[in-house]
């Protein structure tokens, strides 16, 4: 074989070699941590609530078919006591959400669905009452303070870091936050992510393919993978080596 073939083929295999650079340096891996409501303190007036709901249905069904005799309004009672069992299981099932925090943002878990709002297309985040709000351009998320303390403590951590600019709350709510440490909830990768019929956040264009999509990892905004800028457009961070596949 000849030099120019052999230059040839080296020059072919470094190619090959920078290409294969580059996909492992840009398939970077998406992580999350899972939180569930561990220790968490119910509020008092759902507990309450929870009282009355089983005292109304016990005296109810003693009045309407063990001795109906007794003079007790014992309908009413069941009916009372059937709305009062359903706020409470309502309470507990909305305050034992999963929530997941990390590099896609904050997603909740409802069943066997997942309502996920990612970084870049949250606008404020806000407290009202006993929960921590997210809106954005994606679903509005609502995080129990009180039944996810470490969760919420995570996610205005993870959000002073990427995009301080949403958070519209007092800075004093930390002081009332656990706080944030690694061994809280389980780190896992985000399998897959949703962002074909997206579009890319430089060019406009439609992302049709998975494949083609790269993810900002400090703020999660999406582009196609030959419309990458110099600097994210939503967070202004350098996207040379923080770029991730979905």
């Amino acid at each position: 074989m000849g030099y120019p073939e052999c230059a040839e083929l080296i020059n072919l295999g470094s190619a090959m070699a920078d290409a294969h650079s580059e996909t492992k340096k840009s398939k970077r891996v998406l992580q999350e941590r899972r939180l569930i409501p561990t220790g968490q303190r119910m509020n008092p007036l759902t507990v309450a609530i929870g009282y009355v709901g089983s005292g109304a249905l016990g005296a109810g069904s003693y009045g309407r078919w063990l001795n109906p005799t007794i003079d007790i309004p014992a309908t009413i009672l069941l009916v009372i006591g059937a709305v009062c069992a359903a706020y409470f299981a309502w309470q507990i099932s909305r305050e034992g959400t999963a929530v997941r925090v990390g590099d896609a943002g904050v997603a909740l878990e409802r069943g066997s669905e997942t309502e996920r709002l990612l970084w870049c297309d949250m606008e404020r985040i806000r407290v009202d009452q006993d929960h921590l709000v997210l809106n954005g351009t994606g679903p509005a998320l609502s995080v129990s303070i009180s039944a996810h303390a470490h969760a919420v403590s995570w996610i205005l951590k993870e959000a002073a870091e990427r995009l301080p600019k949403v958070i519209d709350c007092s800075p004093n709510i930390t002081d009332t936050l656990p706080k944030p440490e690694a061994s809280d909830g389980v780190l896992c990768p985000i399998a897959s992510l949703q962002t074909t019929g997206r579009r890319c956040a430089k060019s406009r264009k439609v992302i049709r393919y998975e494949r083609d999509a790269r993810l900002c990892v400090t703020c999660s905004q999406v582009y196609l993978k030959d419309e990458l800028p110099t600097n994210c457009v939503t967070c202004g961070k350098p996207l040379e080596g923080n770029v991730a596949v979905p």
